[in-house]
Formats: structure tokens, sequence, C-alpha cells
């Protein structure tokens, strides 16, 4: 049956992160592909075992700044000289096996110097790594065991180094509702990092989507997203708090296990969305939904 689409808001910011759980990038407008805004994400850092860091264990990742300066990631951090990767991939270098949130893929080593780079801000040996499209296995969320069933989810919906999908949207009205709920302190959007925030519907509407057209791309909203306690981390200092704006969350955005048990102690905010159409987005464009 063919869906039915009704206009539901307008895009008012886009966002890409292009290392992950580091600093993002606003952006005017971007190309979507079915791996995400391009560079979302394309750059994540391993500790000595291997595993993919991010603020949850390491907050001073907060404060890592990445720009794009045309041909080159420009990488700055407090008491760091800037680092310059360049955004094309040497596929020559050999690949690494990689596993995130129980999805493995692989990944490309960047070089000794990034590595020595981020060793020294981490003060531990590090690696960074990057994916490339050509070159590297993607992680098929197909395979994830908590939200690989949901209806919408297809062999389509691929990732590099993104926790479970290439997409997050959240509507304005839902950030500004969870600050009425959240009398510690006010939180700023770039908390809950996504790469799509949409202006003009009600609080946590997102919620009952089904597809989207945006722009010249369309999207399947795949799930509700799951919260943990990277949101404790405060994006502009990089200082975690015990509590907040999390156990808010939990206090009224927790979804019931008759509904859903794979979310657990988990609160939702926002939808990961897969891609249908790829194309391209901006600031202001019309979002439309089915429902």
């Amino acid at each position: 049956m063919e869906e039915h689409f009704v206009k539901v808001g307008e895009v008012s910011s886009i966002a890409f992160y292009p290392i992950k759980s580091c600093r993002g990038i606003s952006i005017a407008e971007a190309n979507c592909s079915e791996y995400g805004v391009d560079l979302d994400r394309q750059w994540a850092i391993l500790d000595g075992e291997g595993r993919v860091v991010t603020q949850c264990s390491k907050e001073s990742l907060a404060l890592i700044v990445p720009t794009v300066d045309g041909n080159q990631l420009k990488v700055e951090a407090p008491g760091m000289q800037p680092l310059f990767l360049p955004l094309g991939i040497d596929n020559s270098r050999p690949q690494i096996d990689i596993d995130l949130l129980g999805l493995s893929g692989s990944a490309v080593r960047v070089g000794k110097d990034a590595d020595d780079w981020f060793s020294k801000y981490m003060g531990k040996p590090h690696t960074l790594v990057t994916f490339s499209k050509s070159l590297c296995k993607p992680r098929y969320l197909l395979d994830h065991k908590k939200h690989g069933k949901k209806p919408l989810v297809s062999d389509k919906d691929k990732i590099a180094f993104a926790n479970g999908c290439p997409y997050l949207l959240i509507s304005e009205n839902s950030l500004n509702e969870v600050n009425k709920q959240c009398t510690k302190f006010e939180c700023s959007m770039q908390r809950f990092r996504p790469n799509i925030v949409v202006s003009g519907c009600e609080a946590f509407s997102e919620d009952a989507w089904k597809c989207l057209k945006i722009g010249s791309a369309e999207f399947r909203c795949l799930h509700r997203c799951g919260r943990c306690i990277l949101l404790n981390v405060d994006p502009e200092t990089g200082i975690r708090d015990k509590q907040e704006p999390l156990q808010t969350l939990r206090s009224f955005r927790l979804v019931s296990k008759d509904d859903d048990p794979s979310y657990g102690n988990s609160p939702i905010l926002g939808r990961n969305l897969g891609i249908e159409v790829c194309g391209s987005i901006k600031v202001g464009d019309d979002v439309f939904a089915s429902m």
C-alpha cells in the first residue's frame, strides 16, 4: 500500500560527527548516503585492546574538535598542536577487524602520526582508524541483536562507526520538553548528537513517524533511539554529571517491557533512520512523514 505523507515540520539544523564521540560540525546542507551524512563517523579511536572508545568511558573526547579544512580534516584539542588528516583514504593499508555493540566490520589504520597524537592526548596508546566504502566491510543492522528484527530494517542499512543506524533525528520541541522536566540545568541539542533537527512539530511526535521525505532524500524510521550515560557528559566542558539528564529522561521516557523489552532501562529520545533513497537535504527543507 502506498504511503500517505503529510508535512510535519522543517529542518532547522544538520550536523555530522567526523570522529566518533568527538565534537560535531554544523552544516547548512548535506549529501545523504546509505552510510549517513558524508564524513559522519568516518573515523574512530581504538584503545590498546582494539575496542572503540567513546565518551561513555573517555569524557575528554568531547573536547576534540574536528573541522573540514579544504581536502583535510583538522583536529584540535586542549594542549595539542593541530593534527591534519587527509579526507582521502590510502587503500593500500591493511584492514583490521572491529566489533562495536555486537556488530562486526573492518577498518583501516590511519597511520603513526595520528596514533601518536591521540595516544598523547589520551595518555595511553590509542589507534585512529577510518572507514573506506570501497575497501572495508560494513556493519549491518540486520545483525543487531536488539533492533535487527524491527519491521523497517533492511539489508540496505549498513554503517561504519555509528552505534546502530546511519542517521539520528530529533525534534526541537522534544528537547524543549526534556528541559522543562530537567531542573538541574538546560541541555543543548549537541548533548544528544543528532544529524537532523526538525522544528514545527509537537514534542515526541517523531515517535510515531514511519517514513520521511526531506529534500531529495527518503528515509525509513527504524527504531526509537535508546539513550545511555553519554548524555551526562557536557559537550562543552567534557565533565560528566552523575545523574542528569539521563535520570530525568528515565522518569518519563522509558519504554514498557510489554511495548518493547529491547530498550530495558534506556529511555528513548529521537528516531534512528535508514536511507531509502539517497539524496541531499538542507536547512529549511520541509519534512514530510507517513504515520
